[in-house]
């Protein structure tokens, strides 16, 4: 284990520990985590397994650059058996425990699976309102894992009025909703952002949200007025299992089966796909200077006005 691994770890220890999270160590990046009891057999089972990943040491091996290496498909691999066991797999890897806005998302994401989140908000406290393009801005590049991207129509929650450590006004909750980036024949309007405020439950938030995003017949997307029925949400395998979505009507499409993050292994920098030097990127696999550490993909989840008009009648109704 190097220096930069042992700085890593002894953060991610002192998280847990501090936190009171029951964990188990099952090696040195291996992390069992007990929030609830789970028993099978008489035998508690970890609901959720940490794992902290070296990037360099588990890079995918590409023949053609004369290595070997994990499969592109290893962690979506590791992320889908233990989902079939119950267990949701967290990855928690070195570039992200140094960049400081993804190390402080995935802790809160941590804190909401076990339970241990200490500030807690009630959607029927909040109304559905507009972001203005700048506070949106200044949310997402705090409390998004993947920061800013604009989007068509945002639409967050917003405090009534003051509510214990919250003022009136407060955000506290957002979804965003724009032109599909990815499968633009297949669904109408993709979920571009969704996000909570740091170390904040928003009970019912989700919901609220969609709840009213639902009964909007058209969005302006550009210059295109779209009246929608297919709705996609994809979800980052990689720390989030999108358990949640059925309960608000969507439905699993499909597991894109893997990804990956490219690493410049001279400067540290952790980047995805860059197709305007994909050939110098090929250029500095071959040198050895970029690797690529498989990611666990998406899972891509796809709501449809058509198939929900009955569930959607009966909450007009309630």
């Amino acid at each position: 284990m190097n220096d930069k691994d042992t700085k890593n770890l002894s953060q991610v220890l002192h998280f847990l520990t501090s936190n009171n999270i029951p964990f188990v160590k099952k090696d040195d990046f291996i992390f069992d985590v007990f929030s609830r009891q789970v028993q099978i057999d008489n035998k508690e089972l970890p609901t959720m397994q940490i794992r902290y990943v070296n990037s360099a040491e588990s890079k995918i091996g590409y023949k053609r650059f004369g290595y070997d290496g994990l499969s592109m498909k290893y962690a979506y691999e590791v992320s889908k058996s233990n989902e079939d066991a119950g267990i949701r797999v967290m990855w928690w890897r070195d570039f992200e425990v140094e960049n400081a806005r993804k190390n402080e998302v995935i802790k809160s994401y941590i804190l909401s699976a076990c339970g241990k989140t200490k500030r807690k908000v009630f959607a029927r406290d909040c109304v559905v309102k507009e972001i203005p393009s700048k506070q949106l801005r200044t949310f997402l590049e705090t409390n998004c894992f993947y920061g800013y991207r604009s989007a068509s129509k945002n639409f967050g929650l917003y405090l009534k009025k003051d509510k214990g450590d919250f003022k009136k006004d407060d955000l506290v909750m957002m979804w965003s909703i724009g032109h599909p980036f990815y499968g633009k024949s297949l669904y109408d309007l993709e979920v571009i952002r969704a996000s909570t405020l740091l170390y904040t439950q928003v009970i019912g938030g989700a919901s609220k949200l969609f709840s009213h995003i639902k009964n909007i017949p058209t969005i302006t997307c550009g210059s295109k007025e779209i009246t929608w029925n297919k709705l996609s949400f994809y979800v980052d395998y990689c720390h989030n299992t999108g358990k949640s979505l059925p309960l608000l009507g969507f439905k699993l499409l499909n597991y894109s089966g893997g990804g990956f993050m490219n690493l410049n292994t001279e400067t540290g920098e952790a980047f995805n796909r860059k197709p305007a030097i994909h050939k110098k990127i090929m250029e500095m696999m071959a040198e050895g200077k970029v690797i690529s550490t498989p990611l666990a993909g998406v899972k891509t989840y796809v709501y449809c006005k058509d198939e929900n008009s009955g569930t959607q009648n009966k909450e007009q109704n309630e």
